[in-house]
């Protein structure tokens, strides 16, 4: 495995419930900076529930729920055990954190497997995510753990509270755009970042097969990465965890069954 490639950090910041639509419509500059300098689409796909822990046990394990199990906002054990991303990243000497505001995400990896884990009750306050990135900035700057997931959970909250798409909502994606660019100047200057979300939503609710809820934004920036490249292939939530291990230069596990989004590296490799 290449030195350099291990060297340079991923951070992958998880925006609940942000609708491609919704970025187009608020005021996000250090998204729209993300896609101007990185590979983008606006056509990536959830998985069916789309729920938040269903979502995150496929981006982390990338299986779809029929495989991992999980089909509600509950963590059962899995009948079949599938590698995750973070045991998989460790087991190859790579160090991984956490920051994240919604308790049931501590399910998507295995004790014993992070460097660093914070966690604060918050995702259901409006100023919630702020504990989270204060945290994660601290960490990010040192640069110790090579592989950082920043869970942003607001926006999901104020979907619901308020409405898909209303005001108050897109009002919290401008919030989260501005964390993100904390996190960003935080961050060592080779970092490779990914973003996206989970799922997106309709009226007060989510959950289903309805383009609002399944489509999502993706996209990748950084050193080895395309700058102003529209993603023509097809992306899904099962992507995710295969396209950050070949970040660090590793294949992915055996058990996934997504594969890197290549198509956003420049020559097609990260050699």
């Amino acid at each position: 495995m290449s030195e350099t490639l291990r060297d340079m950090p991923v951070i992958f910041f998880m925006m609940d419930g942000v609708r491609p639509d919704a970025i187009d419509a608020a005021d996000t500059p250090t998204l729209d900076g993300m896609r101007q300098r990185g590979a983008y689409t606006a056509m990536a796909q959830s998985v069916m529930p789309s729920i938040t822990l269903p979502c995150h046990m496929s981006i982390f394990k990338s299986v779809p729920p029929s495989r991992h199990g999980i089909l509600q906002n509950e963590y059962m054990p899995l009948a079949r055990p599938v590698m995750g991303l973070i045991e998989h990243l460790h087991n190859n000497g790579i160090d991984s954190a956490m920051y994240y505001n919604w308790d049931y995400l501590r399910d998507v990896v295995q004790p014993g497997h992070l460097y660093r884990n914070f966690y604060s009750n918050t995702s259901l306050d409006p100023e919630g995510d702020v504990p989270t990135v204060e945290a994660a900035c601290e960490g990010i700057s040192k640069n110790d753990a090579k592989f950082s997931f920043v869970y942003l959970g607001t926006t999901d909250t104020m979907g619901h509270a308020a409405g898909w798409m209303s005001d108050m909502y897109l009002r919290q994606i401008e919030k989260i755009d501005g964390l993100i660019a904390q996190v960003l100047h935080a961050a060592p200057a080779n970092s490779r970042v990914l973003i996206h979300s989970d799922h997106g939503g309709h009226e007060r609710t989510h959950g289903t097969d309805m383009p609002e809820d399944m489509n999502i934004p993706w996209m990748l920036a950084g050193p080895g990465i395309k700058e102003g490249h529209a993603i023509g292939r097809d992306v899904s939530l099962l992507d995710t965890a295969p396209t950050i291990a070949s970040l660090f230069g590793l294949e992915p596990h055996q058990q996934w069954e997504g594969s890197p989004v290549t198509e956003a590296y420049v020559d097609g490799g990260m050699a």
